[in-house]
């Protein structure tokens, strides 16, 4: 059994990743060092070279990359605790920069390995390292789409000042709106993840004001934020069609994913076949609540006063014992992130709205940050959260290369956790709580499947239309008829939703992410039907799949465990547990 300590919320302790600027400047230069070293060996490289030689190359650019994560990560994490520092804004500018040009010094490399070595002493090559021999082969892949070193180089130093700025632009304008609601009388002024919490209230005229008052604020700026995300659109079409000839904008995620296209697609295409289970849901939903709903009540509960509280301290215990229970490992892996100080829970303002984790190297626990608020959805997400660092843990015996899983099986680790907890959550409850957990947990499946489905089939569209010269309104428009077609006659959409999209980090800082949340959800689902048969054997079989990390193909990877990503059944099954719990709701 694990621990029984008790952890309490506060802010994440940094000083593990650099102690201060004079450590900081003493890390960069210790970089600088090495890239000069491995510099000098560009007249070097040979197709021919030895096992020796190839393998120390290697090495220094491991070294390399692990003393580069840290220095990155920490302006990172420092700007993301409070993005309205001005000293934390200038030092991740200064390190993006920085890290620009370290990336362009050792350029010279990748362009060896991908476009001058021939296929022979590259699979030769290749064959000295076990470890990164299926990394290194998806490099040479990667050659069809890279450029040449100079254009590389180019846009390398260019991102920082151009996409990288506008996608910061973005969150320092939406992460400094400030609202204002009235709740019980009492006048409150929040960010936007505090005001989110309204957004589940009993009361749908709490609802209403709370939506309002956000999707007002990004109406009034819907003109400034649409023509960033414009400019993102055009930057990435220009740069994943236009100069790297990737079959379709989608297409450039997928190949960084390491997935394939069709198993994208026939992912999506199972998101919109079987969306008539969430409309089913919806439509039992507004029986329950005794009228129709619309868009404001997507979140709601079904019984006042019945939202449970999750505090902190017995929440973390909660996850823990539920990972204990699957598997001791997962327990004792998650354990660390709060025994290390690497979690940030605390709301302030300034603080990046969200939750997320990073990785930083192997040999470092992850870092989490997220805003608890004590709600049933932040229990969720702090298992989300630590299925992430699990997965980065139980990777920690990889190369930093290969320690970076494909971003759809990270979100299948994170939701596998989720689910988990999920399941014991409704196991364990009865009556009108049930009902509730119920409703709860088909929010939340929505909101991780259908919703970022949906997200990523308008972003589809968005990558066609904006080059052909689609305006704000443009926009607007599709994104309103997206959500109708999700939610067909079941849920009405007001036209206020029409400016929703403009809410979604993703779209703005990484294209086409969304869809690895649908893609990860629909895949935990269907490990956990497995998990539900097989019990003990296949909770072994998942920590050693964690344990590869991204070391090979997720298509190879998890068919040596039976699970065929290509199959349409895969991705049925995942929906199979949502219709289960949809006909649990309807019996209660």
């Amino acid at each position: 059994m694990v621990a029984t300590t008790i952890f309490r919320q506060s802010k994440w302790n940094l000083s593990g990743l650099v102690k201060d600027g004079k450590d900081l400047e003493a890390r960069m230069k210790d970089v600088e060092i090495r890239v000069g070293e491995f510099e000098k060996n560009k007249g070097k490289l040979r197709a021919n070279m030895t096992r020796e030689r190839f393998l120390w190359g290697i090495g220094s650019l491991e070294r390399i990359k692990e003393d580069r994560s840290i220095i990155e990560n920490y302006a990172r994490l420092k700007y993301d605790e409070d993005t309205q520092s001005e000293e934390a804004s200038a030092l991740l500018n200064s390190i993006n920069r920085w890290g620009a040009q370290m990336t362009n010094r050792v350029l010279f490399a990748s362009q060896w390995w991908e476009k001058e070595v021939d296929d022979g002493n590259a699979s030769r090559l290749a064959g000295y390292s076990l470890e990164l021999h299926d990394k290194l082969m998806y490099y040479r892949d990667s050659a069809k789409y890279s450029l040449s070193e100079p254009e590389e180089k180019v846009i390398n130093t260019l991102e920082v000042s151009g996409i990288d700025a506008l996608q910061k632009l973005y969150l320092k304008i939406t992460n400094g709106f400030e609202y204002t609601i009235a709740v019980g009388g009492k006048e409150e002024r929040l960010n936007e993840e505090q005001i989110s919490k309204y957004f589940s209230d009993y009361s749908k005229p709490v609802r209403e004001s709370a939506y309002n008052e956000v999707l007002s604020k990004y109406k009034q700026n819907n003109a400034v934020l649409g023509e960033i995300y414009q400019s993102v659109v055009t930057n990435n079409v220009d740069e994943s069609v236009g100069m790297r000839k990737y079959p379709a904008p989608i297409s450039a995620e997928n190949f960084s994913n390491n997935i394939d296209d069709e198993t994208v697609e026939k992912m999506l295409f199972a998101c919109r076949e079987n969306g008539s289970v969430f409309r089913e849901f919806f439509e039992e939903k507004s029986k329950i609540l005794g009228y129709p709903i619309d868009r404001y009540d997507i979140k709601c509960g079904i019984a006042e006063g019945g939202t449970e509280k999750f505090p902190f301290e017995s929440t973390v215990g909660t996850i823990l014992e539920t990972f204990d229970r699957f598997n001791p490992a997962m327990a004792k892996y998650a354990k660390r992130v709060f025994s290390e100080g690497h979690i940030d829970s605390v709301s302030r303002k300034g603080k990046v709205s969200g939750a997320f984790c990073y990785s930083i190297t192997p040999k470092i626990t992850p870092y989490i940050l997220i805003e608890y608020g004590n709600m049933r959805q932040d229990a969720s997400t702090l298992a989300h959260e630590l299925g992430h660092a699990v997965h980065a843990i139980a990777a920690s015996g990889r190369s930093i290369i290969n320690m970076e899983e494909a971003v759809p099986l990270a979100e299948t680790a994170s939701m596998f956790a989720e689910m988990l907890l999920m399941d014991k959550m409704i196991c364990s409850a009865s009556g009108e709580g049930k009902i509730a957990m119920l409703n709860e947990n088909l929010v939340e499946l929505y909101l991780n499947i259908q919703r970022q489905a949906y997200f990523t089939l308008f972003e589809i569209e968005a990558h066609r239309m904006v080059p052909e010269g689609a305006t704000v309104e443009d926009l607007n428009k599709l994104y309103l008829d997206n959500l109708r077609e999700q939610f067909g006659a079941a849920v009405k959409v007001p036209d206020a939703f029409q400016v929703e999209w403009n809410l979604i980090p993703h779209i703005y800082s990484t294209p086409f992410y969304c869809y690895s949340y649908s893609f990860g959800n629909l895949l935990a689902l269907s490990m956990l039907q497995r998990y539900k048969k097989e019990g003990s054997s296949f909770s072994n079989d998942y920590m050693d799949i964690l344990a590869a990390g991204g070391s090979t193909k997720p298509e190879k990877l998890l068919g040596e465990y039976g699970i065929d990503l290509h199959s349409s059944g895969l991705w049925r099954e995942g929906f199979g547990y949502i219709k289960e719990n949809v006909a649990m709701l309807k019996r209660m």
